[in-house]
């Protein structure tokens, strides 16, 4: 009896010990403050695996097996590429402009070309070194050549969206319309994407698009609107039950062949993350929420939303949460600081 009862607890044992062990089943890549700018961490088995200098004003965007990353580096905005597969940078590239940031922390906007052989960024643009409005600037990997394609005036913020055939650019605090640029044709469309003047005053806090629900726009203050279908042509009147709290992440997903929306929510501005939530566009409800036991700093989750990893900003760590499971398990402790809107947690297509 007394060894069968050890030799029960030695098997439980060893199963949550490789349980924990095989917990990160892909690899994670974290936007960190290092001693100069920023470091992207790789984070693989609950172990750093890569560290690459990007600096500071970290901009990001993902493909297939690819992350590109710019950052100021010195005196110079720097582009570096990092092939997963091979677990180096493949591309680096001095870029002789601009890239503009609007809001602090590392962000989502760089935006691949379906063959991931161009990249698409914001830039700033000058005249006799005074500011003289934003373009989409076009970069082509193959002969690192720059095209500037100017913004039309009057949008102050620009931000960027992926979008069929193309890539739109929406104002956070400007203009509301989209403007989308075609990859086939390399020309802009406008479109008005908010009629009604009762859209206002809630201020963007992003816009994406949806496959079979159009272009979604998520305010700060959690409202969620269809404001276009999904040939981005005509304006649906579709608004959408208000979520409670801050939004401060948004990403779009599927579940069980549905298109859904993933927010984190924090209580007030100044509160970490304390809630996740998961959107259904069909049903236009909240389907599944999960409050969580520590504040998050930002949270990122895989395309089919059963793996979320997040910055525990109590105790700063990079945390696994199984959705199946309804089990949290820490992955790495984080010594750099500070983390508070300085941090971002990527993951990169197979």
């Amino acid at each position: 009896m007394y060894l069968r009862k050890h030799l029960g607890l030695l098997l439980a044992l060893a199963v949550s010990h490789t349980t924990q062990a095989l917990a990160q089943e892909q690899p994670v890549y974290l936007v960190l403050p290092a001693k100069e700018g920023h470091d992207l961490v790789r984070v693989e088995r609950k172990k750093k695996t890569d560290t690459v200098p990007v600096g500071d004003n970290v901009l990001y965007g993902v493909a297939k097996g690819k992350l590109a990353v710019i950052g100021d580096i010195g005196d110079k905005s720097v582009l570096q590429i990092y092939n997963q597969a091979g677990k180096k940078v493949e591309f680096r590239l001095n870029l002789a402009l601009t890239p503009i940031r609007f809001t602090s922390g590392p962000k989502e906007e760089i935006v691949f070309s379906p063959k991931a052989d161009k990249l698409y960024f914001i830039g700033l643009e000058t005249k006799d070194k005074e500011f003289a409005g934003f373009s989409l600037n076009e970069l082509n990997l193959e002969n690192q050549k720059i095209a500037r394609h100017l913004l039309p005036k009057g949008i102050a913020a620009p931000c960027l969206t992926r979008v069929p055939g193309g890539v739109g650019v929406y104002d956070v605090i400007g203009a509301r319309s989209l403007q989308t640029f075609s990859f086939a044709t390399e020309k802009f469309t406008e479109v008005s994407t908010e009629p009604d003047e009762k859209r206002g005053g809630k201020g963007v806090a992003q816009k994406i698009f949806v496959p079979q629900a159009g272009l979604i726009s998520v305010a700060r203050d959690g409202t969620i609107e269809r404001v276009l279908d999904e040939k981005l042509k005509k304006p649906v009147e579709n608004f959408l039950p208000s979520q409670q709290g801050i939004v401060t992440r948004t990403m779009p997903a599927q579940q069980d062949g549905s298109n859904i929306l993933v927010l984190g929510a924090r209580p007030s501005e100044d509160d970490p993350i304390k809630k996740l939530m998961i959107f259904d566009l069909v049903q236009g409800k909240s389907i599944w929420n999960k409050r969580l036991p520590f504040g998050a700093e930002t949270f990122s989750a895989t395309s089919d939303t059963q793996t979320f990893f997040l910055i525990d900003e109590d105790r700063p760590a990079l945390v696994q949460f199984d959705k199946a499971k309804d089990q949290f398990t820490r992955l790495l402790e984080i010594q750099a600081q500070p983390i508070a809107q300085n941090v971002a947690i990527i993951l990169v297509p197979e």
